[in-house]
């Protein structure tokens, strides 16, 4: 019972987000309802933020093509690392953020809890979010 009223909570609190055709390109992620600043919008009912494992660019290049274009498509690279962050769980289970467009003016940022000594990310909203607009990030953040 505990899990399904986190749930409900969740949907009637925290649900701040939708796919949606993209005004910049394709599929963008658009607020579905005013979102205050300092919030992560993508907040699971767990309260669990995005578990990220490194993998080096050696580890990277020693999987298959077409996984290999996933991660250089969907991850975050840290150039002075060469270090890629994946999602712990793998890609079967791509959540709405991977669908957010870049800008040089983003109002989500992207930041590293560095919790239990893997990388986990969170997103936070960098100012007020208006419903119906689209969220965005640099990408090369």
């Amino acid at each position: 019972m505990a899990k399904k009223a986190a749930l409900i909570r969740n949907l009637e609190h925290k649900t701040y987000c939708r796919l949606a055709a993209s005004k910049l390109h394709g599929v963008g992620v658009v607020a579905v309802r005013d979102i205050p600043s300092d919030v992560n919008p993508f907040q699971s009912s767990s309260g669990k933020d995005v578990d990220v494992v490194l993998l080096t660019g050696a580890e990277v290049e020693r999987l298959s093509a077409p996984v290999k274009k996933m991660i250089k498509d969907y991850c975050g690279y840290d150039k002075k690392k060469d270090k890629w962050g994946i999602p712990s769980d793998g890609f079967n289970n791509i959540n709405i953020t991977f669908y957010m467009n870049h800008s040089k003016k983003p109002n989500i940022g992207v930041f590293d809890t560095g919790k239990r000594g893997l990388s986990l990310v969170t997103f936070k909203t960098l100012r007020a979010i208006k419903a119906g607009e689209e969220l965005l990030i640099d990408y090369n953040t």
